[in-house]
């Protein structure tokens, strides 16, 4: 009997044995699979945060680039306010203006205004064609080429006026 007994028991340690094993297996199968979920979470957490710094710093250089496109636009304008400014002054002296002298001299004055800032919007058109060299994406460039192509070609009609006004001058001088 005892021997049945002992078989039994044998047995049904075997049955533990082996149920213990397996339970042990399955929770250390648990366990890496946790561990590996883990290490995935991380990666991916990683890079997440890595992309989010990456569109930080891409937003604080846009917003830098779009600083120094805004000083840049505006010096490029400042000439050209000033001419502008310059013509309405020309304009208002010239009808209270009777002195022939006077009045070449302030249209040599405003012809140079003019030439300076024609030659300010000559080099900054350069340095936008070197630029588009650079970049592929050119599109708001051009347009900048655009925009000072035309507001040099109106200056060059203005000196062109002005030198015909000149000649008026010396004519009546």
């Amino acid at each position: 009997m005892e021997s049945s007994f002992q078989r039994k028991l044998n047995a049904q340690n075997e049955k533990f044995a082996e149920e213990l094993r397996k339970m042990k297996e399955k929770r250390r199968r648990l366990n890496e699979e946790a561990e590996e979920e883990m290490r995935q979470f991380r990666k991916e957490s990683a890079m997440r945060i890595q992309i989010f710094l990456n569109c930080l710093h891409l937003k604080l250089r846009w917003e830098e680039q779009e600083n120094e496109w805004s000083d840049w636009l505006k010096c490029s304008r400042d000439p050209v306010i000033k001419v502008k400014i310059k013509l309405m002054e020309f304009e208002e002296n010239r009808r209270n203006e009777d002195d022939e002298e006077e009045m070449k001299s302030e249209v040599m004055f405003l012809h140079k205004n003019i030439q300076i800032s024609y030659d300010k919007l000559v080099d900054n058109f350069e340095k936008l064609v070197m630029l588009s060299e650079k970049y592929e994406d050119k599109l708001f460039l051009k347009i900048i080429q655009k925009s000072i192509s035309t507001v040099a070609t109106k200056l060059c009609i203005l000196m062109d006026e002005l030198d015909d006004f000149e000649v008026e001058l010396t004519l009546l001088i």
